[in-house]
């Protein structure tokens, strides 16, 4: 039976997902990290402010462990099977999850978002999802800073070893007993007279450059 198939059922899904969520936390807890983290950003990541935190899809699968303490998140996920699995696993790792797009038919995943926010907790959003372009901002993330006042707040890891897919997303995960490192870059306003555009293309810019910057750390 394919895996696509076995998914289908609850108990293999609840299994599967609790073994990779635990997979996960070996390889964090194995692993020497390193946080790269501007003053600017320090009270977002500290949980004292509330902001919108932005990733690229491929580099999502360490950005649990960075959740800031004390600030409930919310990370947006995508309704197709693919995403049903990835909001088990955020389950398990004490991530909550809103599912839609922000898109033209995300209306009610917009609504969702606008609520959690309201009601303080942070939000997590991969700009380039669910289906890219890899690393390319789409408007979701610039509208949701426009419409509640909230920070975007750039993050990417790099890790020293690990493995690259050949997905559309570069996706990567990384090895057991390596070195991570995590960069965040400036808080971005949208100010009023901003332009998604604008907005987006600051996001892009400075999310590449946290990336390349955990790269280079990697590297060194």
């Amino acid at each position: 039976m394919a895996a696509k198939q076995l998914l289908k059922y609850p108990f293999v899904r609840v299994t599967l997902t609790l073994l990779v969520s635990l997979l996960l936390r070996f390889i964090y807890l194995s692993s020497r990290v390193q946080r790269v983290i501007p003053h600017v950003a320090e009270p977002y990541m500290a949980g004292a402010k509330q902001a919108v935190f932005c990733f690229w899809h491929g580099n999502m699968i360490m950005q649990p462990f960075q959740t800031p303490k004390g600030r409930k998140m919310a990370v947006l996920i995508s309704r197709h099977r693919d995403g049903e699995v990835i909001s088990s696993v955020m389950r398990w790792l004490g991530i909550g999850t809103v599912h839609g797009s922000t898109g033209k038919r995300g209306a009610g995943a917009m609504r969702e978002l606008f609520a959690t926010c309201d009601a303080g907790s942070n939000i997590a959003i991969t700009p380039d999802g669910p289906r890219g372009p890899v690393y390319q901002a789409q408007h979701g993330a610039a509208l949701l800073a426009r419409k509640t006042g909230l920070p975007l707040i750039p993050i990417a890891f790099a890790a020293s070893r690990g493995k690259r897919f050949s997905s559309w997303d570069h996706f990567f995960l990384p090895y057991p007993f390596t070195r991570l490192c995590y960069v965040v870059g400036e808080p971005i306003f949208a100010a009023d007279t901003d332009t998604d555009d604008a907005i987006s293309t600051t996001l892009r810019e400075r999310m590449m450059a946290c990336m390349e910057h955990a790269q280079r750390e990697m590297a060194a």
